[in-house]
């Protein structure tokens, strides 16, 4: 019987505030006791107490899933410390703990640190009451073609499917799953008593012979069978990449889906780390052909909202929601009214930028709109500057409608590239969605007033542009468009923003935004920029 299978183990994680004891805490602590052959090892995880002088960052949240609200139940460090060390008290009198835990490196500094808490960082006399084997370090001799063998990679690689990998609890639970997989796999070579899986470890490379070129590094492993991929039609559509379990990890459009879908598992080099951890988890592919580019683009968006897959990033519900403006632009709503019946506009957009720009100006203070720091003086002076380069303007005028009229001036003056017959005075109907970069200040540079200028012409430009975008989103939402694609004639019917089989009409009421929601945004919002994509000779809205 295979000792490595039957040896129970110390497994262990560490949530932390920074990447070493000098810089950061230890924020959170998880262990279990339990050998490869257990089903369900019982875990235990403690949030532990910040110093008065330690802080959580809000990207640690991000990625460990704590926030301040969760430190509320946080334990004192010498509570875990003493539960810790009953827990190693549990071995058997005379048995030597050993620690497992996926990436040793990491966590060996902080386990020294947690458990000799009165002794400084690096004393050579400090040692743990245990030995660590990293699961990390075994993996990579292992399996060294495994695309990704971070902890959520080597998890779906091993077929396992645990949710979102980001407490300690999660990291145990996933370590476990890992060794269960490592153990299978080590038996298969003969490797089941502790010692030899030393002597595995420790084995060096074969050294190259005189004049012997180093041999090309093998290919990436996959689960997914290479056949079935290489048999995908050469259609548009959608495919979906699936985890053992069958789960949906990552849902994706396509031109050509079999182009499209082996493009994931070309090459090695320069490949993005994200990309590698999904594709090692990849066991199965579901695909659906769609009659256009443009019909799988809408599709993907709905499916994403439908099945919320881990790995894709927009497109998500996530709590979105749309703004609608009054007429005067000094209120707004989440779901379009009479009273409120410009736009749809995305929750962040150019046009609240004019709005807060505005109402700082009745307070006799320039708002800073800008993703920087910025001294309100300096603010002050730039827009000065800003108002004397369009002195054509009323920029003292305290109306957002105004300022937004002034936007469509400016993006005249300037000579943005835009749809002609769309220039005029906001009406009642205008409303968009914005891409923020172009406001964007790079934050290492000490901005004077003159650097500004520019700035502010973006921001009211970028605001114009929004206005004349929601304007084609609400005309989109019943509509017919004709487009060519591949040399062959296209056509699709929207009404309220769905696809529909017979031609859509122009009534009024059929471009209202009331009752729809992020998904029919997210919609005629795929439609637009994919009919960006074609020419303007080859495509028709009706």
């Amino acid at each position: 019987m295979s000792e490595l299978l039957k040896r129970p183990f110390l497994i262990l994680d560490c949530q932390t505030t920074g990447m070493r004891p000098s810089v950061g805490n230890l924020l959170e602590l998880g262990w279990s006791i339990a050998s490869a052959e257990t089903v369900e090892p019982e875990i235990h995880s403690f949030l532990l107490q910040l110093p008065e002088d330690g802080w959580l960052p809000g990207r640690v949240s991000e990625v460990t899933g704590i926030y301040e609200k969760d430190l509320k139940d946080a334990h004192s460090i010498d509570v875990v410390k003493k539960t810790f060390e009953e827990t190693l008290g549990s071995f058997r009198s005379g048995e030597i703990p050993m620690g497992l835990v996926h990436y040793a490196q990491f966590e060996h500094p902080f386990l020294l640190h947690f458990l000799n808490t009165d002794a400084s960082e690096g004393q050579a006399t400090l040692t743990l009451p245990f030995e660590l084997l990293c699961t990390h370090k075994i993996a990579k001799k292992l399996y060294p073609t495994v695309p990704s063998r971070n902890i959520r990679g080597l998890t779906g690689f091993f077929g396992a499917r645990i949710g979102d990998i980001k407490r300690a609890g999660q990291h145990v639970r996933a370590t476990h799953l890992i060794w269960q997989g490592i153990v299978a796999a080590l038996s298969e070579r003969g490797i089941e008593k502790f010692e030899q899986l030393q002597a595995f470890l420790s084995e060096a490379p074969p050294k190259l012979k005189r004049g012997e070129k180093k041999p090309k590094a093998p290919s990436y492993e996959y689960r997914v069978d290479r056949e079935k991929r290489l048999a995908l039609p050469e259609a548009p559509g959608i495919y979906k990449m699936k985890a053992k379990d069958g789960s949906i990890l990552y849902v994706g459009k396509a031109t050509s889906l079999r182009d499209r879908v082996n493009s994931y598992f070309r090459g090695k080099k320069g490949r993005d780390p994200r990309k590698l951890e999904l594709i090692a988890q990849v066991w199965d592919l579901e695909t659906v052909e769609c009659g256009s580019a443009l019909e799988a683009a809408l599709l993907e968006s709905d499916e994403i909202k439908r099945l919320d897959p881990p790995y894709n990033v927009s497109l998500k519900n996530q709590n979105r929601s749309l703004l609608f403006y009054s007429r005067d632009f000094e209120s707004f709503v989440t779901a379009q009214d009479a009273d409120h019946p410009i736009g749809p506009f995305r929750r962040f957009n150019s046009v609240d930028h004019v709005r807060l720009v505005v109402q700082g100006l009745r307070n006799g203070l320039v708002a800073n709109v800008f993703y920087q720091p910025i001294e309100s003086d300096v603010l002050n002076r730039g827009f000065e500057m800003f108002r004397d380069k369009h002195p054509e303007f009323d920029f003292d005028s305290l109306s957002i409608r105004t300022h937004l009229y002034y936007g469509f001036k400016l993006l005249r003056k300037l000579r943005v590239d835009l749809d002609q017959s769309l220039i005029a005075e906001p009406s009642a109907e205008s409303g968009g969605e914005d891409d923020l970069g172009s406001v964007l200040i790079a934050e290492e540079k000490v901005l004077a007033p003159e650097d500004l200028v520019e700035d502010f012409e973006h921001v009211y430009v970028r605001a114009a542009e929004s206005l004349l975008r929601s304007k084609k989103l609400t005309k989109l939402l019943s509509s017919t468009v004709n487009w060519f694609e591949n040399g062959q004639p296209k056509s699709l019917s929207f009404c309220r923003g769905q696809v529909v089989t017979s031609t859509a009409s122009d009534s009024s009421e059929k471009r209202s935004w009331a009752g729809l929601g992020i998904s029919d945004f997210d919609r005629m919002s795929i439609l637009l920029s994919e009919l960006a994509r074609f020419s303007a000779h080859s495509t028709k809205t009706v």
